[in-house]
């Protein structure tokens, strides 16, 4: 009975440390000195996918952000700000989207698994934002060219920006 017992729980132990493993994207937020709106982001995420050629960063409209940095697997990526997938696979292209910033790679740059960081600048328009929630989106490659995924990969949310 007893043995019954301790494989159930570890069953459900088992089961329950699976479900608890998400896609969720975790954000650090610090003030640069000496201004009242502009503000350091860093985004951290596992992803669960291997997006083929790159992804959107959904972003409230409140914030304007200025990739700066981007890591996977702690190896630093140059950042261009360019529309079109790089042939480098230690080049990631930026342009920023009426709903965040768009970042194109070289095919199969990311995996799954794969620990991405993403670091930018920002100022921030109005605060306190309405809606705080971030999303990644993938983009995918279609006959009629790049689209962006409607489902969303990971997802966050910023704490609160205040008014220094």
């Amino acid at each position: 009975m007893k043995l019954m017992r301790f494989s159930l729980f570890f069953i459900l132990i088992s089961t329950f440390g699976l479900l608890a493993q998400s896609s969720d994207i975790q954000v650090k937020v610090n003030p640069i000195s000496d201004s009242r709106v502009d503000w350091e982001i860093e985004l951290s995420v596992i992803l669960p996918i291997s997006p083929s050629q790159g992804f959107v960063l959904e972003i409230p409209e409140e914030i304007v952000p200025i990739p700066v940095r981007v890591r996977i697997n702690e190896k630093e990526l140059w950042l261009r700000n360019i529309g079109s997938v790089p042939a480098r696979d230690s080049v990631v292209a930026w342009q920023t989207v009426d709903t965040g910033v768009m970042f194109l790679f070289k095919n199969r740059l990311l995996k799954s698994g794969d620990r991405l960081v993403i670091k930018f600048i920002t100022s921030v328009l109005k605060t306190p934002t309405v809606n705080n929630k971030i999303v990644l989106k993938e983009i995918v490659s279609r006959d009629d060219g790049l689209k962006v995924a409607n489902r969303a990969f990971a997802s966050g949310a910023i704490p609160s920006l205040s008014n220094r």
